[in-house]
């Protein structure tokens, strides 16, 4: 399942600080139709109807069209706020996007990067130093312009929200944002607006990739002037910066309409909330809503009967880490075993229920992914795994291994648990001891990222749809996200290369940065998350992104 904290699936995310070294995990329409006494037998009144209106010629008004109306059925969230959205609820980001713009966004079908609210941006022969200017008709829905003075102020607060927040820690790679964040420069140094509609972002290191991490959602671009004046209510009753503006809260609905200059032609987005994807489908199947996500117990098939299934990927995965620290994993015949001895198919078809088996760190579904980086060292091989242990251990003694994962009491979600267990009944049939030792997930996001871990569940989401999401935070010496304690200089010089020079260039260097880290066997490669929703038969052109939003501006109704 895609929405909510993921606890389901996605382990943890990137949290603050619980040491020098170590951060906390990331986890990570109401518009109701009036009684028109215009059509007979609309109201319980016996009156005749009055005549249709008339033109000054004589001849009838013709009807007014009805509005379009798309009804999405999302999960309860806290806030519409961009900077407050967890990545791995749908539903929020779903919301996020629809209401607000970023600089720029993503083409669902190529993974590029696409003009929003600024035109393509211009760097320098680096990649240091990059230029956007806005566009010149970009309004908020108050209609109050969006001017550079907004996007700074907006990269600013997520910024400030440091390692609590995955967007922002992912902005560390902007100049200044150390000192920003210490407290020692009033304001992120790395961002300037060099006039009302022109932007400037200068990064710490060459960074070929900021647009498109910046065309995430999660750095949605909020008038200033709003949410100083609004204060807390701002993440109820927003000002937003996109294609639809908030009109009205009805109970469980939510009634977005077109923003002026909006190029979306669906006039009215309900976005109406329900207790579980269960209760959301439920209505979508009664004919409430037009679009569901589809609870993990429905079939594809089943779920293909009233609407159309759509199935992709999603942004985030699913692994097992090691402690790269403690000494018991020192020797990589040893990782490499552990590695082997796992059916990691069967807990991917079986427990996990994904159709995307991760053998690697950066998710297939990548456009620049590499196709095997793993290769044979991740092979089900029990008799090789058993080797292994032998050659690294020919005096037996082999240490116990102890499993850390989640499980709060009379959780109904049992996947963890049924991980856990079977990674258990793998390496203890090679040879290794086990010992399994479950966690409260409130304590568990902390202890995966203490460094006293040893193999240990984990997931990630990559804020972009490129592989420096996923192998940088993960595998960087000074990464605040290096939970394994994984650290290589050639690792970190091959991404220091990747993140410059030209996109050929640039995707061989990240395919031999994941073998090179896959080779030292760091993790145990689970699987790739995935979405899956259905949607109404009538609506078209619907194409979904990585990260679980759609590109609204595609979308049509039958009028």
């Amino acid at each position: 399942m895609i929405d909510g904290d993921l606890r389901s699936a996605h382990g943890v995310r990137a949290g603050s600080t619980a040491s020098p070294a170590r951060r906390r995990p990331i986890l990570a329409a109401a518009v109701v139709a009036a009684c028109l006494t215009v059509f007979a037998g609309a109201c319980s009144s016996s009156e005749d109807p009055p005549p249709p209106p008339e033109s000054e010629t004589g001849t009838t008004a013709p009807p007014e069209a009805e509005p379009s109306v798309l009804r999405i059925g999302i999960r309860p969230i806290d806030s519409l706020d961009p900077a407050e959205v967890v990545p791995t609820s749908q539903s929020a980001m779903v919301a996020s996007d629809l209401l607000f713009d970023s600089l720029a966004a993503i083409d669902p079908d190529t993974g590029q990067v696409v003009p929003a609210l600024a035109a393509a941006p211009v760097t320098d022969d680096a990649s240091t130093v990059w230029t956007f200017a806005l566009r010149g008709d970009a309004r908020f829905s108050d209609g109050s312009p969006v001017t550079a003075a907004d996007v700074k102020f907006s990269l600013e607060r997520v910024a400030q929200k440091g390692s609590s927040s995955l967007a922002g820690v992912r902005l560390e790679i902007i100049a200044g944002y150390q000192e920003f964040l210490a407290g020692t420069t009033p304001d992120l140094s790395g961002v300037v607006g060099l006039d009302e509609h022109t932007v400037q972002i200068t990064t710490r290191v060459p960074y070929a990739q900021l647009a498109q991490l910046l065309a995430s959602p999660l750095y949605g671009i909020v008038p200033a002037a709003s949410v100083e004046s609004l204060g807390a209510t701002f993440r109820d009753d927003p000002v937003g910066s996109g294609p639809y503006a908030l009109a009205s809260v009805d109970g469980p609905t939510r009634t977005l309409e077109l923003a002026s200059g909006s190029t979306a032609t669906i006039d009215l987005i309900k976005l109406i909330e329900h207790a579980s994807t269960e209760e959301s489908f439920a209505a979508f199947e009664a004919g409430d809503l037009d679009w569901s996500i589809v609870p993990d117990a429905v079939t594809a098939e089943d779920a293909g009967k009233t609407g159309d299934y759509q199935a992709g990927p999603f942004a985030a995965e699913l692994f097992f880490g090691i402690n790269m620290a403690n000494p018991s994993f020192a020797d990589v015949r040893f990782r490499s075993a552990m590695v082997k001895a796992i059916d990691r198919s069967r807990l991917v078809t079986e427990i996990v229920a994904s159709p995307t088996p991760l053998n690697g760190v950066v998710p297939p579904s990548v456009t620049t992914a590499s196709e095997d980086p793993c290769g044979d060292l991740c092979s089900y091989d029990p008799d090789g795994a058993r080797a292994l242990v032998a050659q690294a251990f020919p005096a037996g003694n082999v240490p116990n291994v102890q499993i850390d994962f989640y499980a709060d009491p009379g959780e109904t979600d049992t996947t963890q648990q049924e991980l856990a267990e079977a990674v258990r009944a793998d390496l203890e049939a090679v040879g290794i001891p086990v010992t399994l030792a479950p966690k409260p997930f409130a304590e568990y996001r902390t202890f995966a990222v203490s460094g006293g871990a040893q193999v240990f569940s984990y997931g990630w989401v990559g804020v972009a749809p490129n592989p420096d999401a996923y192998l940088a935070p993960l595998f960087l010496s000074d990464s605040p996200d290096n939970v394994t304690g994984y650290s290589n200089p050639f690792v970190d010089l091959f991404i220091a290369d990747a993140r410059t020079g030209d996109p050929a260039t640039r995707d061989a260097r990240y395919h031999d940065v994941e073998r090179l880290v896959m080779s030292n066997v760091p993790i145990v490669p689970l699987a790739e998350l995935e979405t899956r929703v259905v949607i109404n038969r009538d609506l078209a052109g619907y194409a979904g992104r990585l990260d679980g939003t759609f590109a609204v501006e595609r979308l049509t109704l039958p009028s």
